[in-house]
């Protein structure tokens, strides 16, 4: 169990770990007067393997340095992974953020509509509470890098067949564009032996 110390005043975090169907997930409790619920942080690649091709080697994120932050209800029916429970001020909220290197920052907070269907904005308050408490919350589950980095190597071990599929469908996609190139190369080639003064000389001769 421990605390943050957010303007309004502190919020307790029990965090749990090493949970059996997702060991790579955490999950923190919170509570307070005014905010309450779970979320969960699990890692997150902050690009597809085939996208780091063009960067710098030295840059190639083997392991996942971003984070995927569930703090609300899941409105994507087509994302099975696991969604938040946290209220702020009251109010239900949706959603989940991506926070890269850098944290999440200035993110979108919003709550169900009338509905239930949609949603839309969370009041001001709301909104400025919620970015206070997950930033803060960010800053602390990165701070323990050792735990950090060892819930990343569980995802990456989960995700290595997908990636290494996936830089198998480049490298043919790559071997192909190579190959038209080189077929391309070769007819150049060939056009600019028969642009040589005496290979043209010849050739030109034959129309004299």
């Amino acid at each position: 169990m421990s605390t943050l110390t957010i303007s309004s005043g502190i919020v307790t975090v029990e965090r749990l770990d090493d949970l059996e169907d997702r060991p790579w997930s955490t999950v923190y409790e919170l509570t307070s007067r005014r905010i309450s619920g779970r979320v969960v942080f699990e890692p997150d690649f902050n690009n597809s393997i085939t996208d780091q091709l063009d960067e710098d080697p030295s840059t190639f994120e083997f392991l996942p340095q971003g984070l995927r932050i569930a703090f609300g209800r899941n409105t994507n029916r087509y994302d099975k992974r696991p969604a938040g429970t946290l209220h702020v001020n009251g109010i239900e909220l949706v959603g989940c953020i991506y926070s890269r290197t850098t944290g999440p920052g200035n993110f979108s907070v919003r709550r169900p509509d009338p509905s239930g269907i949609y949603d839309e904005p969370a009041p001001d308050g709301t909104r400025s509470r919620t970015r206070e408490v997950i930033n803060l919350l960010d800053a602390t589950h990165r701070a323990d890098t050792a735990a950090f980095d060892r819930k990343a190597a569980l995802w990456a071990a989960k995700d290595r067949q997908s990636r290494y599929d996936g830089l198998a469908r480049k490298r043919r996609e790559v071997e192909a564009q190579i190959a038209a190139l080189e077929a391309e190369l070769a007819a150049v080639g060939h056009r600019q032996v028969d642009m040589h003064p005496e290979a043209f000389a010849r050739r030109v001769a034959q129309y004299a």
